[in-house]
C-alpha cells in the first residue's frame, strides 16, 4: 500500500520485489533473526533498562513486537506520512536506523507501558502491535528525538561486537543490503576506481564497529547501484506480465 501511493504499480511490484529480495522485509534466516532477537535486548537494557526489566517480567521478546515492525517497515504501528520518512532514513543509513526508531519509540511510550503493564503480558503485546495514535508520539517529536540520541548508536556498536558478534550470513546493519548466500559477494567492480573493490569491504564494514564514514558511503553507493538492474530487470518482468494479462 506505501508503495501503491508512490508508484504506478508496474514500480510498485518492482520495489516491493526489491524489498523482500534485498532488505530486512525478507529476512528468513533462523540464526539471523536469532541474533535480531538478542541484540535488540541487548541494546534495550542499555537504553531504557526500566523498560527491559518489565518485558522481561511478562516475557515479552523483540520477537514479539521489534521483528514484526521491521519486517513491515513500522507502517503497521505508524502513521503513512511518519512511516515514509523512516523509510527514507532506512535507504539512505540501513538497517541500524530501524533499531534506532524502535528504540525512540519505545523511549516515547515508557510510562505508558510501565503503567499498563499490570495488566498482563496480552495487553501489553497488544499496545506494542496496535496503530499508535500520532497524538501520542508527533512525527517531530520522534525525529527530535532521533537527532537528540543518534551518538547512541555508537555505544550499541561496540557492546553488539563484544557480546553477540554479527553472524557471517546476517543482514548488515550499515547499510540496506542482504548477502543471501553468507559468503562473500562482489559488491562492485571497483567501476569507481578508488582500487577497493574486492569482495572483502562488506563484511569488513559488518564487523567493524566503528567503520570510517568515507567506506560506508562508498558501501551504500555501491549496493545501491547494485540493486539497480535487479529493480530494472524486476520493473521489465512485471510490465510484460501486465501486458500478457491484458
Amino acid at each position: 500500500a506505501m508503495l501503491l501511493i508512490q508508484l504506478e504499480p508496474p514500480l510498485a511490484y518492482a520495489a516491493l520485489a526489491t524489498l523482500v529480495v534485498m532488505h530486512v522485509p525478507g529476512a528468513t534466516d533462523a540464526d539471523a533473526m536469532q541474533w535480531r532477537n538478542l541484540g535488540f535486548q541487548l541494546v534495550l537494557e542499555q537504553e531504557l533498562p526500566v523498560l527491559h526489566a518489565l518485558f522481561e517480567s511478562l516475557r515479552i521478546e523483540p520477537l514479539d513486537y521489534f521483528l514484526p515492525w521491521l519486517q513491515a517497515l513500522f507502517v503497521p504501528v505508524l502513521t503513512i506520512d511518519t512511516a515514509a520518512r523512516l523509510w527514507d532514513c532506512y535507504m539512505r543509513d540501513g538497517e541500524v536506523f530501524l533499531w534506532r526508531a524502535a528504540i525512540e519509540l519505545l523511549r516515547k511510550r515508557t510510562n505508558e507501558l510501565l503503567t499498563e503493564g499490570t495488566a498482563g503480558r496480552e495487553h501489553v503485546l497488544l499496545l506494542l502491535r496496535q496503530p499508535i495514535d500520532p497524538m501520542l508520539i508527533a512525527d517531530k517529536a520522534l525525529f527530535k528525538s532521533l537527532q537528540e540520541k543518534e551518538d547512541a548508536v555508537i555505544q550499541w556498536l561496540p557492546l553488539l561486537q563484544q557480546k553477540l558478534p554479527l553472524p557471517e550470513h546476517c543482514w548488515d546493519l550499515y547499510a540496506n543490503s542482504y548477502d543471501s548466500e553468507g559468503a562473500d559477494v562482489d559488491v562492485g567492480d571497483d567501476s569507481d576506481g578508488d582500487g577497493d573493490g574486492d569482495a572483502s569491504e562488506k563484511h569488513a564494514v559488518a564487523h567493524d564497529a566503528l567503520p570510517k564514514q568515507g567506506a560506508l558511503s562508498r558501501l551504500i553507493a555501491r549496493t545501491k547501484r547494485r540493486s539497480q538492474p535487479v529493480l530494472a530487470q524486476v520493473a521489465v518482468d512485471a510490465g510484460a506480465g501486465t501486458k500478457r494479462s491484458q
